[in-house]
């Protein structure tokens, strides 16, 4: 599965940007998502 994001203003039909993908378990891609939003750094809406 990936993680994208979306910014304010962004069409959600299309695909956002690609911050990670996630597989496995409930479980396991819960944890995987914790790491990847907690390494993603969020100011305003952008990656920085």
């Amino acid at each position: 599965m990936r993680v994208s994001l979306y910014r304010p203003g962004d069409d959600v039909e299309v695909e956002g940007d690609v911050i990670g993908e996630i597989d496995g378990n409930p479980r396991e891609m819960g944890r995987q998502l914790r790491v990847i939003l907690e390494d993603t750094s969020l100011n305003n809406g952008l990656v920085t």
